[in-house]
């Protein structure tokens, strides 16, 4: 895929998740970097996310060198995966392991009930 077919995959996806998870009112930046940035657990990352929960403001960002290659399908669950960082930042304690697992359980569930509700 091309950068611009990969950024309207991303932009179609968090439109259409942002409402299903209850973020419209949120004010939410997304920013596509074409370089490699790593993410908080430094590894090269194909999206981070930051959020001020209190104030409903998040920036997202996505790593466009890393999911180059992504499937349409592999690009909806980054989204999924950040949109709900959103969802569940205020829970956050002095690390974001606990958040970044209970945020990768959520993924997975919602995936699978996804994919269930196509059969």
């Amino acid at each position: 895929m091309t950068q611009a077919q990969v950024i309207r995959l991303y932009k179609k996806y968090f439109k259409y998740w942002r409402h299903w998870f209850g973020l419209s009112d949120w004010k939410i930046n997304t920013t596509y970097h074409t370089y490699l940035h790593a993410g908080r657990s430094g590894n090269n990352v194909a999206a981070t996310s930051n959020a001020s929960w209190e104030y409903m403001d998040a920036d997202i960002q996505v790593n466009l060198a890393v999911c180059s290659d992504f499937t349409e399908d592999e690009i909806e669950k980054v989204v999924i995966h950040e949109l709900l960082h959103l969802v569940v930042n205020e829970m956050r304690e002095d690390d974001i392991k606990h958040e970044e697992k209970v945020v990768s359980m959520l993924s997975n569930i919602i995936w699978w009930v996804k994919s269930q509700a196509k059969d």
